[in-house]
């Protein structure tokens, strides 16, 4: 294997923002393959993918976060980014997640939070010493836990589904514009989720009383098409009262 003639490639397709190239090149500066090992150079790769919604990005900049390397450890920050793999269906962010909410690391100590995520991470382990790990973890939390708080948390966990990001461009350009016919500034509509994009997202999830997370989901294109709907008949019964 050249993993210097890996690494440069990647790095060129990194460039130009292909998530796949940027996680690779990421964890090959992580393992000192085809470079330095760097650790900051490695987390500076994961970020761009992670911000796209790739979940195994995610995952590996919030276990940065979680150990401070090429970071400083912020515990609230490896929630964040556990949490957004794991709300796409990430065993292991789904575990990492439910050992913080155990232990209160970054977030509030919540046993049935806990042990929800906890439960969906080993239901998606295949055999082995992670699912065993997961299990133990979930064994802990079980252990003081009265009755209602297990059943609720089993209830979350029966309930749960995972997040479906639009991956698409033709989608998320779908997206930007209904959010601009709404009257929010998501940019050009490019079918690039940037900044911008996530600005608008979050002012319409705070007006529809949604929780502001910034992602460009299904469920979330449902709903800003169901208000462009909305928009619509009211504007047609407008003209029509004129």
């Amino acid at each position: 294997r050249d993993y210097v003639e890996a690494a440069k490639w990647f790095r060129l397709a990194a460039e130009q923002g292909n998530v796949d190239a940027q996680i690779n090149l990421g964890v090959m500066y992580e393992k000192g393959q085809g470079a330095p090992q760097d650790y900051a150079e490695a987390t500076k790769w994961y970020r761009p993918a992670a911000e796209e919604g790739d979940a195994i990005a995610q995952y590996n900049l919030g276990l940065k976060y979680y150990k401070g390397k090429g970071v400083p450890k912020a515990y609230a920050e490896a929630v964040k980014w556990y949490r957004r793999a794991a709300e796409q269906g990430h065993a292991d962010a789904q575990n990492n997640l439910g050992v913080m909410y155990a232990k209160g690391e970054g977030v509030l100590r919540d046993d049935v939070q806990a042990y929800k995520w906890l439960s969906l991470s080993a239901s998606r382990l295949p055999p082995g010493d992670g699912r065993n790990r997961t299990v133990k973890n979930q064994n802990i939390v079980r252990k003081p836990m009265p009755p209602a708080q297990l059943a609720e948390a089993q209830k979350l966990a029966r309930g749960w589904k995972p997040k479906k990001l639009l991956f698409q461009r033709e989608r998320i350009e779908r997206l930007q514009r209904t959010l601009a016919h709404l009257g929010y500034n998501p940019g050009p509509v490019d079918g690039i989720l940037g900044s911008r994009t996530r600005k608008a997202i979050q002012a319409f999830q705070r007006d529809k009383g949604l929780s502001v997370d910034g992602e460009a989901t299904e469920e979330l294109l449902s709903d800003v098409e169901a208000a462009q709907s909305v928009r619509a008949l009211i504007d047609q019964a407008k003209k029509q009262s004129d």
